[in-house]
């Protein structure tokens, strides 16, 4: 990876000059700051994202013996129906704190918790913000052209 500094740039658009504090890459390359920008990389960690993906992939199988696609959960389940399964997933994470045995183990009770914390907290956010999520009959705006929708997903 090439290094990259903080540098001052002084560009000069047709309007005149301006400086911006960016990044200048070996290469030449520009990049603004990552100043006020939200540090996913740093956020989450590669381990868990991956055990979440196995999880994940583990139960899109239907009992039916249909794989369900991965994003079917967005469709909408309610509320009511991730709190019971969180608490059965929080009860399963307990038994294994206290060093008891739980129905599936550690890692499922994680992984459930995950799914239904996840799932409960976009279920609230649709209700929030229903006309980011999907359509909206109370707006025609997508959340691509709505700038207090940019910075509240930190783009």
């Amino acid at each position: 990876m090439k290094e990259e500094k903080d540098t001052i740039t002084t560009d000069e658009p047709k309007s005149g000059a301006f400086e911006t504090l960016g990044r200048t890459f070996e290469t030449g390359a520009y990049r603004d700051t990552e100043e006020g920008k939200f540090d996913y990389e740093g956020f989450l960690s590669p381990l868990v994202i991956q055990e979440f993906g196995r999880y994940m992939n583990k139960h899109r199988l239907q009992s039916n013996g249909v794989m369900r696609d991965s994003d079917n959960w967005q469709k909408g389940i309610s509320k009511e129906v991730y709190m019971k399964s969180l608490w059965r997933h929080m009860h399963d994470l307990w038994m294994e704190q206290r060093g008891y045995e739980s129905r599936d183990g550690i890692d499922e009770a994680l992984g459930g918790l995950l799914f239904n914390c996840m799932g409960y907290w976009y279920e609230i956010l649709k209700e929030k913000e229903g006309k980011y999520y999907g359509t909206s009959a109370s707006s025609s705006v997508g959340p691509r052209q709505d700038p207090q929708f940019n910075y509240r997903m930190g783009r």
